[in-house]
């Protein structure tokens, strides 16, 4: 669980899980992210403004993934994505 803020969703910072991580060279460079409000983004490593690393991992392995190219690309999720969004919202609120 991760906290990002992204000047394509008005600058706010929104929690977020990471679906996919990006590498060249070992080095990681995008993330792809589900955020609390259904919108899945790739985001440079950049744009995270916190780790939780303390909270309990989002089993995400039933998630369907959008295929996703260019940093700052934006998709709208659907009723399956919105499940893992409720949890992301109801573990963000405890933390």
């Amino acid at each position: 669980m991760i906290s990002i803020k992204v000047p394509q969703i008005n600058r706010k910072i929104l929690p977020a899980v990471i679906c996919k991580k990006n590498y060249k060279s070992k080095k990681i460079i995008s993330l792809l992210c589900l955020t609390s409000n259904n919108i899945f983004i790739l985001i440079k490593p950049n744009f995270i403004v916190n780790i939780f690393p303390d909270i309990d991992n989002l089993d995400i392995s039933n998630l369907d993934i959008p295929e996703m190219f260019f940093s700052g690309e934006i998709f709208r999720g659907d009723e399956s994505s919105k499940l893992f969004v409720e949890k992301i919202i109801s573990i963000s609120k405890k933390s």
